[in-house]
């Protein structure tokens, strides 16, 4: 029979899935093209995760066979994991730092169509009055975003001082949301006095 042959890059095995005819077969169908096909998911024994793979179609019964390889790259959804906002509570005197770190299996960027994607929400709104700077540079290990914003642009007549605040992250890469769209999945609280 027809399968594919899915191998990443520098591993010795990888998946091998048997194809099925989807036309049907005759003694001249061979002649003019026979379409096949198979599927791979997260529940594929081994499973298709996130990352880069070589893909040859060949016949099962000779590995040594088969198409020169073409590269697939399987999207994994990106991380937010470490939410936090400090000191808090904080005196309108000072800054309030608000940290995530943001992490991705096949180390993209937050950033969709040109577009940074990673927000901080204060209230459940995007806060843009400060950009986030980042610690480190290996997406595939976590980036730590932070912001650090004057504790006295967050207290006005509507919140003034004393006021419990929220405050979340969101953030998605080329082609998905983070596994968790917003953390903390319970909104943060915080406190300027």
């Amino acid at each position: 029979g027809i399968e594919v042959r899915l191998v990443q890059p520098g591993a010795t095995s990888g998946i091998n899935l048997p194809l099925n005819p989807i036309d049907p077969i005759s003694p001249t169908a061979f002649q003019n093209g026979v379409r096949y096909q198979g599927q791979l998911s997260a529940t594929t024994n081994p499973p298709l995760t996130a990352g880069t793979y070589n893909v040859v179609f060949g016949f099962a019964s000779n590995q040594a066979s088969g198409t020169a390889p073409i590269v697939l790259i399987v999207n994994g959804q990106p991380t937010l994991s470490s939410p936090g906002a400090t000191p808090n509570p904080q005196s309108a005197a000072g800054d309030v730092t608000f940290g995530v770190t943001y992490s991705d299996p096949n180390g993209d960027l937050p950033v969709r169509n040109g577009v940074s994607t990673i927000q901080l929400l204060i209230d459940g709104v995007p806060f843009t009055s400060v950009k986030p700077t980042t610690a480190g540079t290996d997406y595939k290990q976590g980036v730590l975003y932070s912001w650090k914003v004057p504790a006295n642009t967050l207290v006005d007549a509507t919140h003034p001082v004393g006021t419990v605040r929220t405050y979340q992250f969101t953030a998605k890469d080329d082609l998905e949301d983070a596994v968790v769209p917003f953390v903390p999945v319970t909104p943060g609280n915080f406190v300027i006095n």
